[in-house]
């Protein structure tokens, strides 16, 4: 069964917004959001990677990476991402592997913020769902890994796996705070003014 949040939203995005990396507008972030597995098993969960370009009020799925791995793997591909995509702002969640991955990035210098999920994931992506519908959040027209994200998010929450919707609804609802924040830094500056 479709989740009747991302199927309509998402292939209106897909065909209204197309968009390409040239020219990559300034200024931008590059944010990536991991949702990690403890294993590498076959029948453990995966590892999920989102990568994100924030421009302004929108944002981008560049790229997305799911795949099962043991614990330095995992490392060595998230430090392999940050540095290709010059990341701004690495988002893991603080629990299991990823409060090792934490740690081991901090000590490493990356810009990594430890994620305390609120609510349920379907809640969670219920919230992120907003910036789908809104256009705010845009995918690629094609790309090697859209066919399975986008399966996996239109099967959510009934799905098998639910390790790139995860990815996603963090990454989306990191970005509405982050908006909200600036928000209610901007609007006592402009009171003050008046």
């Amino acid at each position: 069964m479709t989740h009747p949040l991302f199927r309509a939203a998402i292939v209106v995005i897909i065909v209204a917004f197309g968009w390409t990396l040239a020219p990559l507008w300034d200024p931008w972030t590059g944010a990536w959001r991991w949702d990690t597995a403890s294993s590498d098993g076959e029948l453990s969960d995966y590892s999920a990677g989102t990568t994100w370009l924030v421009k302004g009020d929108q944002l981008f799925l560049m790229d997305v990476l799911r795949q099962r791995m043991d614990y330095p793997t995992l490392k060595k591909t998230v430090i392999h991402y940050a540095r290709q995509y010059f990341a701004q702002v690495i988002l893991v969640e603080n629990k299991g592997s990823g409060m090792s991955l934490i740690q081991d990035l901090r000590s490493g210098n990356f810009p990594v913020i430890a994620c305390r999920p609120e609510a349920d994931k379907t809640t969670r992506m219920a919230t992120a769902s907003v910036l789908f519908e809104s256009g705010a959040a845009l995918l690629p027209e094609k790309a090697v890994w859209l066919d399975d994200f986008e399966a996996e998010l239109f099967a959510f929450p009934n799905g098998r796996h639910d390790d790139q919707v995860d990815s996603t609804s963090q990454a989306l609802n990191w970005f509405i705070k982050r908006q909200q924040q600036k928000e209610e830094m901007i609007g006592p500056a402009i009171q003050a003014k008046w």
